[in-house]
């Protein structure tokens, strides 16, 4: 690893990455990478270099698709949310993207079921439904959060 200005690189490929890598997330403090694939959803300790345990399971639905960190703001509690190419979503289905606003605690999934999720993400880390949304001949392939601005004159 090199760093630099407080800036991480890895430079050394751990032999588990020999698979297919689908997702990488960054951990906002920058301590953390998580990376989803073949081969589940593995997590490193940058500064140490180390690989850390990862969410248990990760690897029973299946290829990691998607993957993000829920953290919030003045809260110590964190957490990684992943997506699979079976699972968690509507039949089943393959979730392709995930987005997590820090500041409204909000996570929003998108799966190839044809739809589209938004959950608020409670204190105790459980994702509650807030709307789900089906568009028909539509499978969506990213999903972000805006900030709304607005503009007085």
């Amino acid at each position: 690893m090199n760093s630099e200005l407080q800036t991480c690189s890895i430079t050394e490929v751990s032999d588990c990455l020999d698979l297919t890598v689908a997702c990488v997330s960054a951990h906002p403090l920058g301590t953390f990478v998580a990376s989803g694939g073949e081969a589940g959803t593995k997590v490193w300790h940058l500064p140490s270099t180390k690989a850390i345990p990862g969410p248990v399971g990760a690897l029973d639905r299946g290829i990691t698709t998607a993957i993000v960190w829920l953290t919030r703001p003045n809260d110590e509690e964190e957490g990684l949310a992943y997506g699979t190419e079976h699972g968690g979503g509507v039949n089943g289905s393959e979730i392709s993207a995930m987005a997590y606003d820090t500041n409204s605690g909000q996570l929003a999934v998108v799966h190839r079921a044809e739809a589209i999720h938004r959950f608020v993400v409670d204190v105790g880390m459980i994702p509650r439904v807030i709307k789900s949304v089906a568009i028909a001949k539509h499978w969506p392939q990213a999903v972000a959060f805006v900030l709304k601005v607005t503009v007085h004159s």
